[in-house]
């Protein structure tokens, strides 16, 4: 299902990678070295992050239910059907956010 497709998926990737409502946002520029990721510090790699978004749907087991099902946006996420290499992109697209300075 690829209803905004990639550039959705980036957007949204961050919002995750940035914890937005756990209460501990950490700067763009450091996203790559600030894991774990999500509000809840569940995914320790940018690339589990991404495979979440994309796949979350399609594999239950592997991520677990929900924390609160009925938050769960399935229309936009969960079965984007991105290629392995689309996967990658991304990640390597997340890196290139991330500057020379150390993490908070």
């Amino acid at each position: 299902m690829r209803t905004r497709g990639f550039p959705f998926l980036i957007a949204t990737a961050l919002l995750g990678l940035l914890g937005c409502g756990s209460g501990s946002v950490a700067p763009v520029p450091v996203v790559a070295r600030t894991g774990p990721y999500m509000h809840n510090g569940v995914f320790t790699t940018l690339k589990e992050v991404v495979a979440f978004y994309d796949r979350r749907d399609l594999d239950p087991v592997r991520f677990g239910p929900p924390e609160v099902p009925e938050t769960v946006n399935r229309e936009e996420l969960g079965n984007l059907g991105l290629s392995e290499a689309e996967e990658d992109a991304l990640v390597a697209f997340l890196k290139t956010l991330t500057d020379g300075y150390p993490a908070p």
